[in-house]
């Protein structure tokens, strides 16, 4: 790939420029626990094959970024086994019978080192790609919280950043590869 050399996605609130070479794809908690029908996410009653409609697009996204070598980054919320890292609140919001720290099906729940708290084979992190363990929730965990955040981001000329679809980015860099 050519170093230094820009792209334009068409993304909101108007399109987004950047150099690919000075950027990371960031998959966030992209996690069995959140993910699988057996997982914690389940568990409490979530649909997760609403979750699970955002696996393929970021396969796909994901294999054209490794292909041109580019950096990749995965994050996990989960917590030290000990649990010193989650507050009581978190532990017994929803008042669920079930809650972190828990066995389930897949380990303790959202315990680090668990089966349940490691990433989804189908975007499984290759070596080298660094992994950020977070006790916390990103902005992206419910569907409501994802629009607002998104509409976040966009927001005032876009202030924090640009939205856009993988599709649109991946026609991009499928042009890189190709140069």
């Amino acid at each position: 790939m050519s170093k230094s050399k820009k792209i334009v996605v068409q993304a909101e609130p108007y399109p987004f420029e950047f150099v690919p070479e000075q950027c990371a794809l960031l998959i966030i908690d992209m996690q069995r626990d959140f993910l699988e029908e057996n997982g914690f996410g389940a568990i409490l009653g979530n649909d997760v094959s609403q979750l699970r409609r955002t696996i393929q697009p970021n396969v796909t996204l994901l294999s054209v970024w490794r292909s041109l070598g580019l950096l990749v980054i995965h994050t996990r919320e989960g917590h030290r086994p000990d649990l010193t890292d989650l507050p009581l609140s978190k532990k017994i919001r929803g008042r669920n019978s079930i809650t972190i720290g828990d066995q389930g099906p897949m380990g303790r729940i959202l315990v680090r080192g668990e089966s349940g708290h490691d990433i989804i084979p189908e975007l499984y992190p290759q070596s080298g790609e660094p992994i950020i363990d977070k006790p916390g929730k990103g902005a992206f965990y419910f569907p409501q919280f994802q629009l607002a955040a998104l509409e976040m981001i966009k927001a005032q000329g876009g202030i924090f950043g640009w939205i856009s679809q993988s599709h649109k980015l991946i026609l991009h860099l499928k042009t890189l590869l190709s140069n």
